[in-house]
């Protein structure tokens, strides 16, 4: 399953047929750029992105309704990579 929002593209999978099989996180890249800075370079660093990417698994995990919880979790934090980059 793949879904984009504008501001980033996350590449989810099941692991088995199960209705308790847990949401995975395969992938995560954010869209989000500052044109000004360096030709468009990604406001959020590779590190950022790991960091992202174990807390939003640790969250699809026993949780009710975990992709409306992706969704939210990811848009805050792209949000607030488009406000700190806009406020320098």
């Amino acid at each position: 399953m793949q879904c984009t929002v504008n501001v980033c593209q996350v590449t989810l999978t099941l692991m088995g047929d199960g209705p308790t099989i847990p949401w995975r996180l395969l992938d995560i890249d954010f869209l989000v750029e500052d044109p000004e800075i360096g030709d468009g370079q990604a406001l959020v660093h590779s590190l950022q992105v790991n960091y992202i990417h174990q807390l939003v698994q640790s969250r699809l995990i026993d949780n009710e309704q975990p992709l409306d919880d992706l969704y939210a979790c990811l848009r805050m934090i792209s949000m607030l990579a488009q406000f700190l980059a806009t406020s320098y």
